[in-house]
């Protein structure tokens, strides 16, 4: 098995890396409560959104 070095924090099983963005308040208060509503993880509606973005618009 690999190790992370030190410094890394060690990573997520299924892959994922982490990364930050600005949002409107509204926005994120709106995707808090989808995730909720739906029972998800936010970052797993983010994930969907962006990936028909980039399907959308040929990207991927």
């Amino acid at each position: 098995m690999k190790r992370a070095k030190k410094d890394e924090p060690p990573g997520r099983p299924d892959g994922r890396k982490a990364t930050s963005m600005y949002l409107m308040p509204h926005i994120l208060d709106a995707l808090k409560k989808a995730a909720i509503d739906e029972k998800r993880n936010a970052y797993e509606i983010v994930e969907d959104a962006v990936l028909a973005y980039l399907k959308k618009t040929r990207q991927i």
